[in-house]
This record gives C-alpha cells, sequence and structure tokens, in this order.
C-alpha cells in the first residue's frame, strides 16, 4: 500500500511538472477584425482581409525568402490609409517561399505613435493604449515576468515573449510580441 501513495505521489509531481512546461497558447493580435496567431498566421491572411505593406515596393507574394530563415526588420502593415503594426515572418520549411506564405513570428505595435495615425491592435483580446505599467500587470497576471526595469517589463509564456516599453509619463510606449527560437536556432531549424 505504501508503494502504491509512493508511486501516485510521483505521477502526481509528473503530472503538474509536465503541465508547468512551454506550452502556453500563442498569442492572438487582432488588426480590427482581422485575428492572427503568432507562430502560425500568414502574412496571405491579412492580404485577403484588405491590408497591404506600407513600403508599396514591397510585393509579399513577390518576394521570396530562403528555407530555413526569418525576416527581423518586420513590414508594417495598413489598411484604409491607417497604419497598425509590423510583423517579421520566418520560414522554417526546407524550401524557398513568398513572403506571404511565411510564418509570422513577430508582431511590433506602438500605440502612442504620435505623427501618423494608428489604429489600436488587440493583444490576446486586450487593447492597450493609455496602459499604466499598473495596469500591464494587472492584465498579464498569468504570465511570468521574466525581465522588469525602470523602462520596461518582459513577460515570458512558454516560447512567447511579451515586451511592453513605457514612456517618460508611465504610458505603454511599444508592445512587442514574439515568439523565441532557440538560442542558436539550429534545434529550431532541424
Amino acid at each position: 500500500m505504501k508503494r502504491f501513495w509512493s508511486g501516485m505521489i510521483v505521477a502526481l509531481v509528473l503530472v503538474v511538472v509536465a503541465g508547468c512546461g512551454g506550452s502556453a497558447a500563442p498569442p492572438t493580435a487582432a488588426f480590427g477584425d482581422t485575428v492572427i496567431t503568432v507562430g502560425s498566421s500568414t502574412p496571405s491572411e491579412l492580404l485577403d482581409a484588405g491590408f497591404t505593406p506600407k513600403e508599396y515596393s514591397i510585393k509579399l507574394d513577390e518576394k521570396t525568402m530562403s528555407s530555413k530563415t526569418f525576416d527581423s526588420k518586420g513590414i508594417e502593415m495598413k489598411k484604409g490609409g491607417k497604419g497598425y503594426a509590423r510583423i517579421s515572418m520566418m520560414n522554417d520549411s526546407n524550401s524557398d517561399k513568398a513572403y506571404k506564405d511565411c510564418k509570422i513570428y513577430s508582431v511590433y505595435y506602438n500605440p502612442q505613435f504620435q505623427t501618423l495615425v494608428y489604429e489600436d491592435v488587440l493583444i490576446n483580446g486586450i487593447n492597450f493604449r493609455g496602459y499604466t505599467r499598473d495596469q500591464v500587470k494587472d492584465a498579464m497576471k498569468d504570465k511570468k515576468i521574466h525581465i522588469e526595469n525602470s523602462d520596461n517589463i518582459i513577460f515570458r509564456d512558454g516560447k512567447y515573449d511579451y515586451k511592453f516599453e513605457f514612456q517618460d509619463d508611465g504610458i505603454v510606449g511599444l508592445i512587442w510580441v514574439t515568439m523565441q527560437f532557440d538560442k542558436d536556432y539550429s534545434d529550431y531549424w532541424k
């Protein structure tokens, strides 16, 4: 009987530890009525909804990304003359792909950018425009704080990071959501 209960305790501990692993739900970003999922959605979903790259010279259906690479610069997406957010793509396949067919691994959004009109982008259904540090912490209370200093907070949830940078007035000035890769990328690109 003692062995039975010891085995049950060990099994319970393993279940709890396994539940704490990196299997977090991927973040979502709502560009108006169009919702993308970081790590699986592609720019074609935004293009199909009427979005275009702000940089007119970029043709996402013509521009090709080599296999096992990523674009760290990002492309700003707009619709109806208004900017929304920058997206960065990755090609984790074994062949070259059009940018529009690559996965979005990062969304970068500046809700306080003053020189252009930006529409709100909701992260996991939340509009962080005008949020203070305490409001961000409350809204993100189910995520673990990875780094916090006077300028920003980075929350980590599995392989996803949520970075919030704050302006001098204490209001969110930048939101960056990204999927983390292995340190040297070698495990990711297999």
